[in-house]
Parts: C-alpha cells; structure tokens; sequence
C-alpha cells in the first residue's frame, strides 16, 4: 500500500502504476526490501530505523509517500498501539500485485 498526509493529498496521490511512485518524494524504512515494487534505496528521499518513524516523518511533510504493508500498520490499532497520526491515510498501490511478505519472530518472544 501507499501511505499519504491527507494535508498534501486529500483524495491521495495520483499513481496508476508502481513507476508513477518515483514521482514522489519516498519514505523508507532503512533496511527494507522494496524491489519487489521496482524502487532501489536510490529512489528514497529519507529513511528511518522504524515504520513509526517513517510515518512521523509523513505526517510532518519530510516526505510525501510511505511504501509499506498495510496490514501490520493497521494491525497496530487492533492491539492497541497505533502508530498512524490522524492525518494519515492510505491506499493499495493501483496495478500492482501484493508481494511477499516475511516475518522472523525470535525464539524467545512470548
């Protein structure tokens, strides 16, 4: 999905295609693996450590769009730790395929 500062974009960003998102001045997490959407850490404006960060950093107008999975952002309400600002929105990138996602999870979590 694609993430947006309803301040900037009240109806979202305009992106028919993964290539219209180097229109825009990108969020990443540092670390990240976004070559599945055709983007290289070339193409970020900033990074952060964390996708809160990212998303702080949208909701400030550091960047204008954040690429990320939506479902772990908005799993974050669900447990009662929701890291979107409220003027934050998003939507499913427009003719792109969902792509893999990957989670480890340490031996030693509860």
């Amino acid at each position: 999905g694609m993430f947006f500062s309803t301040n900037k974009f009240t109806n979202g960003p305009e992106v028919n295609s993964l290539k219209d998102l180097k229109n825009f001045k990108i969020c990443g997490v540092r670390g990240n693996d976004y070559s599945t959407l055709g983007l290289s850490m070339n193409d970020f404006f900033t990074t952060g450590n964390t996708i809160e960060q990212v998303l702080i950093m949208l909701n400030v107008g550091r960047c204008e769009i954040v690429v990320s999975s939506m479902e772990p952002i908005y799993g974050s309400i669900l447990v009662g730790n929701s890291m979107v600002p409220d003027n934050v929105s998003s939507i499913p990138i427009p003719n792109s395929e969902n792509p893999d996602f990957s989670i480890f999870i340490s031996k030693g979590s509860p």
